[in-house]
């Protein structure tokens, strides 16, 4: 499913999580598969459709021109000026169709030919520090990674799935990567602190295995006690309730 979406280009995707997206359920392999089908005949057929394509814009243009020389030809100022509208409208359209596709002509992360974060190699393999200083003075959207509008434009309803900013979940550093790596102002007044500071201590609950075990007394009963038992331990230690329990003697 990550896979299949991440080739859909910007439009679609947007057009696809607006669809199927709901807050309590998250949409399936068949929804999409259905998706890209009904999206793809759409567009086939959104191209078929087209009234005007080059080749009868080019025949529009030679008919043209060829009622003009079987007419009575006009003034010599005329066909000139009409001849530098026909050539600068074209420039226009190119001009008109760059503006209107946004994003840059490059990819922002490798710097090859344009195409979407999300299918850049470059940017999959980097890690989470490194995606952000590629993206540090990127004008798109940190949410989608859509290079067409802003993070606070973004009319994706989804967002992180660790937390619940508004960015690309690739983009989400962990709390305890940043408590590990946090340092307090005071740490670099004292070389002693800041030697600690470059190997912080995460605190970390660690889960033991516990047993019942049947021990014989000094009487020459059995008494149940409870073991505690850490594969990592060098040492044996016993409380001196149990110890007065099995009546034993403390020696130094």
């Amino acid at each position: 499913f990550h896979l299949t979406i991440r080739c859909l280009d910007p439009a679609s995707r947007e057009l696809f999580e607006m669809t199927y997206s709901k807050p309590d359920t998250f949409p399936t392999f068949d929804q999409l598969s259905q998706f890209v089908r009904e999206r793809s005949l759409a567009l086939q057929l959104a191209s078929n459709k087209n009234p005007m394509s080059p080749s009868t814009s080019q025949s529009t243009d030679s008919t043209q021109q060829s009622s003009f020389k079987t007419s009575k030809p006009p003034k010599p100022k005329t066909p000139k000026t009409t001849l530098m509208v026909n050539k600068a409208t074209p420039g226009k359209n190119e001009h008109t169709s760059k503006s209107s596709s946004g994003g840059s002509s490059t990819c922002i992360a490798c710097r090859g030919d344009a195409h979407h974060l999300l299918s850049c190699q470059t940017f999959h393999q980097a890690s989470t520090n490194e995606k952000l200083s590629m993206l540090r003075d990127w004008r798109g959207c940190l949410n989608c990674l859509s290079p067409m509008h802003k993070t606070s434009d973004c009319s994706s309803k989804w967002h992180c799935r660790f937390c619940p900013e508004r960015h690309h979940s690739s983009l989400h550093i962990s709390t305890n990567s940043l408590n590990c790596i946090t340092t307090s102002p005071d740490m670099k007044a004292s070389p002693s602190l800041s030697t600690n500071a470059s190997s912080p201590e995460c605190d970390e609950n660690v889960l033991l295995g516990t047993a019942i075990a049947q021990i014989l007394d000094a009487r020459g009963q059995f008494q149940e006690v409870r073991l505690v038992i850490d594969s990592g331990s060098q040492n044996s230690f016993l409380t001196q309730r149990c110890l007065n329990r099995l009546g034993l003697k403390l020696s130094k």
